[in-house]
């Protein structure tokens, strides 16, 4: 972090910045006659990569790169390109507890199971692992062991 009391700038560029999952925003401390007192960056928000889930959830747009490790049975329904706008390329893993068997389903988009192309929703076993990847705005594809 910066921290120079009483420096006259004519310009000065912030830029926020990211390290692992924490989001750092720069803070500048400004006198009341316009100088700079101090710059230091804050974390605004942190996020862990896993999402744990014990009911029927559906995705939200906070979830990219993450994975949704479930720990109860339930349905897991990834929104509409409408209603949640994932960016092309978005991943998202689910990881299924013992004992736990889960469904992903989609709203109106199309779903597809990789190596076979067959669409809808899909189950996947205890134990099991998926990750569905969005390869157009509408499309996305879904594989990994226990996927049915």
């Amino acid at each position: 972090a910066y921290n120079q009391a009483n420096t006259d700038y004519t310009t000065i560029s912030i830029t926020a910045g990211t390290y692992g999952n924490s989001t750092f925003i720069p803070v500048v401390t400004v006198t009341a006659n316009g100088r700079i007192s101090a710059i230091s960056n804050t974390v605004v928000t942190s996020s862990a990569p896993q999402n744990s889930q014990s009911t029927n959830y559906t995705l939200a747009l906070t979830d990219q790169g993450k994975h949704i490790y479930l720990t109860a049975n339930g349905t897991i329904t990834v929104p509409s390109n409408a209603n949640v706008a994932f960016p092309i390329g978005t991943t998202i893993s689910f990881v299924t507890a013992a004992g736990v068997t889960a469904t992903i389903t989609i709203s109106s988009d199309t779903m597809y199971l990789g190596g076979v192309g067959t669409t809808g929703s899909r189950s996947i076993a205890p134990y099991g692992m998926a990750t569905i990847i969005k390869v157009t705005a509408t499309t996305w594809f879904i594989s990994g062991a226990g996927v049915a």
